[in-house]
């Protein structure tokens, strides 16, 4: 990415008013690119497909992952980049735009009008609009058309961080109708063919996993990421349907969840139809009871191979035969493999 830069002529913006961790560039991330620039890389990446496609760049040198995070441009800046990845020699595969805040809508129509064309963006699995302004209408339609895709993944990851005070003031049928990633939630289905979806951070309670676990079940989605949410034991029980679809169930930072969420969890890992090969329940207030009914799943469970109930060292709650146990339990499953 450093040659495009040089193309752009790019000139580091004054850094003093941001944190040094703020300043550490992934790609072009958290450059504080504005429109101007946005419409430099555009025509640079145009440029650098023409090439590759005239086999004048080398044959590994086709911009795979697009990181763009953590910039300032909005959907007209967008418009640019999305034209060049509609050329024919693109084969980026991965699109990275959040907190890019002043993205809306028009930018996830834009990436959903080429997704649905077989001829553009071809190699586009992974889309993140992490901590956009994007709402119910752009997440809907990249669910309807990214969702066609086989093995595709779709991040929206703290789309509304105030939703988070709203979740405590308003009543939950009030809540769900003005959040944006739970009104969404009634279009997921048509994603048939998603793989991966990470939905961390927007305040969804049990009341929305009643109704993404409806949804989930209409797709192929293997891995779900759920950090940070508003989620109970009753929300983990609307859930349970998935164990048996799902590899991957992330549940962090859901506190709520305690030992009579872990317990239902431990039920459903119980049968032989559980597909679940990592489950993450760390920070989500569990004890020794949850702690022991998840053990009890073992030696007949033997899918599980990954799982967490702790964030570092922190074992106060949980025996430390207990955490042993379980490591040894899923690492003899890891090794089978």
């Amino acid at each position: 990415m450093e040659r495009i830069l040089k193309q752009l002529n790019y000139n580091e913006p004054d850094w003093s008013h941001t944190t040094s961790t703020e300043r550490i560039s992934d790609d072009m991330q958290a450059l504080y690119i504005g429109n101007g620039y946005a419409k430099k890389l555009g025509h640079a990446l145009w440029e650098h497909f023409d090439k590759f496609g005239r086999n004048e760049t080398d044959s590994y040198d086709y911009v795979k992952t697009l990181n763009l995070i953590g910039n300032v441009f909005d959907d007209v800046g967008v418009g640019f980049i999305a034209h060049a990845l509609d050329h024919p020699f693109a084969y980026t595969e991965s699109v990275l735009l959040g907190r890019n805040e002043n993205i809306n809508d028009l930018c996830a129509l834009r990436f959903a009008k080429s997704i649905i064309s077989s001829d553009k963006m071809k190699k586009l699995t992974w889309l993140s609009m992490d901590s956009t302004s994007v709402t119910e209408k752009g997440i809907s339609e990249l669910f309807r058309t990214m969702g066609t895709r086989p093995s595709s993944s779709l991040s929206f990851n703290y789309m509304k961080p105030q939703m988070n005070v709203l979740r405590y003031l308003l009543p939950s049928f009030i809540y769900s109708f003005i959040n944006p990633v739970a009104k969404s939630l009634k279009n997921l289905h048509k994603a048939t063919k998603l793989d991966s979806l990470d939905l961390v951070g927007n305040s969804l309670g049990d009341q929305e996993m009643e109704d993404l676990a409806k949804a989930v079940l209409k797709t192929n989605i293997t891995s779900l990421n759920l950090v940070n949410n508003k989620i109970g034991p009753r929300g983990i029980f609307h859930l349970l349907p998935l164990t048996t679809q799902l590899r991957e169930l992330d549940v962090g930072i859901n506190k709520k969840v305690g030992d009579e969420g872990a317990i239902l969890l431990s039920n459903a890992l119980k049968d032989p139809k559980s597909s679940i090969e990592s489950l993450q329940l760390w920070k989500c207030n569990i004890g020794e009871l949850g702690a022991d009914a998840l053990l009890s799943t073992f030696p007949n469970n033997t899918r599980l191979k990954f799982l967490s109930l702790t964030l570092g060292n922190d074992y106060s709650k949980i025996a430390m035969d207990t955490i042993k146990a379980l490591k040894e339990a899923t690492q003899k499953n890891w090794n089978s493999r």
